[in-house]
């Protein structure tokens, strides 16, 4: 490659990242507009913030402990898993659970990482709402099973 081709590679480049951390200051001014990140990820108004956070760690290792025992199927599982909306939704809230824990500990690494908890939670919330009308309405009467709705399995 010639220097003429690679210094145009780095001016796209430096154009590109120019690009994103203007649009990501901008959607950042657009959202939060306002808000002190300390009152928005740490607080609640009803729970304790150390009772806040244990409950974090624990939504944070049930959800990997019930993402571990569907890696156990086969070999290949994680990669057809990615094909499941449910899948998908318990990632969002894996990954929610330890941004959110994360943010109450360490006061750095709430600057950094509050505002993608906050999205994290916005659509981890939603889509699970939406995985759960899906697998009630349409696909819980689909499935054969030899017990009655009481059981719920």
């Amino acid at each position: 490659m010639t220097d003429q081709s690679s210094s145009s590679l780095s001016s796209n480049e430096a154009n590109s990242h120019s690009l994103i951390s203007s649009f990501i200051s901008k959607s950042s001014e657009f959202l939060w507009r306002n808000i002190s990140m300390e009152a928005t990820v740490s607080e609640s108004h009803r729970i304790s913030k150390k009772n806040l956070c244990t409950m974090r760690k624990w939504f944070f290792w049930y959800c990997v402990s019930v993402w571990a025992v569907g890696q156990t199927e086969h070999a290949y599982v994680f990669f057809e898993n990615l094909t499941y909306l449910t899948h998908w939704g318990l990632l969002i809230n894996i990954l929610y659970f330890y941004l959110a824990y994360r943010v109450m500990q360490d006061k750095e690494f709430e600057r950094k990482f509050w505002k993608t908890a906050h999205v994290l939670f916005e659509v981890g919330f939603s889509i699970q709402l939406v995985i759960a009308l899906m697998y009630w309405v349409a696909i819980y009467s689909t499935i054969k099973r030899e017990r009655t709705l009481l059981f719920f399995y």
